[in-house]
């Protein structure tokens, strides 16, 4: 050991004062440690010898420390997961790496400002001897309010050596994460006392969640019936049964859900169903209190008495001479049966004090019911009857007027108010058509046959028909130099100086195949393409005689020379009858080859009644004369031709006068 001074040995000390004394004490290094020296200090009066003081100074060599710490290998890489406010034990290791013997005092503390907890630190002191290693733990606690993804602090352990006064510390260890607890409540906000079939019964509930982090929850209701549909709704949107509530923390974290029941109309009344709806969460893990998972409720059904018609007020179209055809339907959601319904209907109009024709039936049963009569009906729960009136439109109602039905549905006891409906029919268009077809009566003898059909239509609006033909194999059909394939002709039928119209086409018939007799279809389809009127005309084509190659040249010969002797004799006795109707002076109508045309044309009614607005009635047209009596075309001078009459002449008289006048 060595002593030196750091200051002078004399010192001034003022009365009242006092004043330090620095001075070295070295140890060697080559000291044991613990060893222990001893000197005193000595204090004398410069001005009073005899006055002195003295203290004994020990000093004893301590050790130099050597130490390791480090956690537990199993803390290293790999995440440690704790619930809120759980605990868990971490581990460290010291090594005393000196030569001599040590005493530590252990420690774990957190890296930074942390509200968990450290407790429980045993040991608390740790003796090593040189190169021995010891262990010590202690136990950290998260706090309840804890949520997942929150930072956790990192911790480390510090030991201080009780012999040398020299603290060691470990890494930083930071590897705690909070990991999910699930904990879903449902409360009963509202419910319906009762339920009511054919309406939306809504049950309002609340979801909280009460855990540490978002969650997805499965939200189901036990007892419902299959026939019966269910729906969950958020803020009045449709929403799947799978919500997301978000963490404690969140507004998120609190949702009101409605779940709409669908009871169907017609369920029997005064049925009980118990109900339970269940929130559970789907992922995470399951919940950690499910005593509030659940809510059950017992509701029954009501009766209901739901009687409407099918709407209050409807106008339809119609044209003179029209059958028209509507209906109403009365309809019984309820699920009670109404066994004390009256009906009563009424059919007129202002604007035509005429007879009109018109039945009204319910259902299929084809019976009719009286207007302007009450009749008793009734009609099972969840179920319709349904009116239907059948109404024939007067030929003679002006146009533009209106039919008025009216209905009234009503309970024979009073028990609710009258149900009313009406049906305005407008009588705004007229459209009745006639049609007959001319064609060949007889056997057919030359290249082609003819058709004639003619179509005449009363109508206040520009009509469009399309014909169709149907004709056997290898029969083709030219009409108006058209050559006809399946998509049949259109006529145009417009309005010019009259609704009266005539529209008519010349068709011929070519066979060019080998069957000789058969039928011609004829199809008229009106511009709602509905068919108007359907026929079938029978032709019957003269079988051709095929040349024989049995005959020799001989009797061919014979035939040739017995042929020029007819055609000479025929053409001299022409020749006297021209010379005689000469000096006669008589002018005779050159004929028209060809046999005569046919009577007029057979009139054909249709009976077809079509539905209200596309209605069409067909009927005979008549053709009349000219307005000032006369039949026109006029009868030639000559008088008519041989085999016609003057209802033949009517029809086609002015295609007689066309075709001589082409000759």
């Amino acid at each position: 050991m060595s002593f030196s001074w750091n200051q002078p040995t004399e010192i001034l000390v003022q009365p009242g004062f006092s004043v330090p004394i620095m001075l070295t004490y070295t140890i060697g290094s080559d000291a044991v440690p613990d060893s222990i020296g001893t000197f005193d200090l000595i204090a004398i009066s410069e001005n009073d010898s005899s006055r002195t003081d003295s203290i004994s100074i020990e000093i004893v060599a301590s050790m130099i420390s050597d130490a390791d710490v480090s956690p537990d290998i199993e803390q290293i890489g790999s995440a440690k997961l704790i619930n809120p406010g759980d605990s868990d034990i971490v581990v460290f290791t010291v090594f005393n790496n000196a030569s001599v013997q040590d005493i530590f005092e252990t420690n774990v503390v957190f890296d930074g400002a942390s509200n968990w907890e450290i407790s429980e630190i045993t040991p608390a002191t740790l003796y090593l001897n040189s190169g021995d290693s010891g262990t010590f733990s202690a136990r950290l606690t998260a706090p309840v309010t804890a949520q997942v993804g929150d930072d956790c602090p990192g911790y480390l352990a510090s030991i201080i050596s009780q012999r040398s006064g020299e603290i060691f510390a470990s890494n930083i260890v930071d590897n705690f994460e909070i990991s999910q607890v699930n904990n879903i409540a449902i409360e009963l906000l509202e419910s319906p006392e009762n339920l009511v079939p054919g309406s939306e019964n809504i049950i309002s509930v609340e979801l909280n969640n009460l855990g540490n982090g978002p969650v997805p929850v499965d939200l189901s209701i036990n007892g419902i019936p299959d026939a019966w549909s269910t729906s969950f709704m958020l803020e009045d949107e449709i929403i799947s049964d799978n919500i997301l509530l978000g963490e404690i923390s969140e507004l998120s974290s609190t949702k009101m859900i409605d779940i709409v029941i669908n009871v169907p109309a017609g369920t029997d009344h005064s049925l009980i169903f118990e109900f339970d709806i269940i929130a559970m969460p789907s992922m995470y893990g399951d919940d950690v209190d499910i005593s509030d998972n659940s809510v059950s409720l017992n509701l029954f059904t009501i009766i209901v008495r739901d009687l409407f018609l099918s709407n209050n007020t409807q106008t339809i179209s119609s044209g003179v001479g029209n059958s028209t055809t509507f209906y109403v339907d009365i309809n019984n959601f309820g699920n009670v049966q109404e066994s004390d319904l009256r009906i009563f209907a009424n059919l007129y109009s202002d604007s035509y004090q005429g007879l009109m024709t018109a039945f009204m039936s319910l259902g299929n049963t084809g019976l009719a019911y009286e207007f302007n009569k009450y009749h008793p009906i009734s009609i099972d729960k969840n179920s319709n009857r349904q009116i239907r009136i059948d109404l024939v439109i007067p030929d003679d109602i002006p146009i533009d007027s209106v039919i008025v039905f009216d209905f009234t549905l009503s309970s024979s006891s009073n028990e609710f108010e009258v149900i009313t409906h009406r049906t305005n029919i407008v009588v705004d268009y007229v459209k009745q058509i006639s049609t007959n077809i001319v064609h060949n009566q007889q056997t057919i003898t030359e290249d082609f046959g003819y058709m004639w059909l003619n179509i005449s239509s009363i109508a206040t609006s520009d009509e469009t028909y399309l014909v169709k033909f149907s004709t056997p194999q290898n029969w083709r059909l030219i009409c108006d130099s058209k050559v006809i394939d399946e998509n049949g002709i259109m006529i145009e039928d417009k309005i010019i100086n009259s609704i009266t119209r005539k529209n008519s086409i010349y068709c011929e018939v070519i066979n060019e195949g080998e069957i000789y007799e058969g039928g011609i279809s004829v199809d008229i389809y009106d511009s709602d393409n509905l068919l108007i009127y359907n026929d079938e005309v029978q032709y019957f084509f003269a079988i051709p005689v095929k040349d024989s190659t049995s005959f020799s040249a001989t009797t061919i010969g014979s035939f040739i020379v017995v042929g020029l002797i007819i055609a000479i004799s025929i053409s001299i006795i022409l020749i006297k009858r021209r010379r005689v109707n000469e000096d006669d002076d008589i002018d005779i109508i050159k004929p028209v080859s060809g046999p005569p045309i046919s009577g007029p044309p057979i009139s054909i009614a249709n009976n077809n009644q079509i539905q209200s607005n596309n209605q069409v009635t067909t009927q005979n047209t008549d053709i009349s004369q000219n307005s000032d009596g006369q039949i026109s075309p006029p009868i030639p001078e000559t008088g008519l031709p041989q085999g016609w009459t003057v209802e033949q002449w009517k029809y086609y008289g002015q295609q007689y006068l066309d075709m001589n006048n082409r000759q």
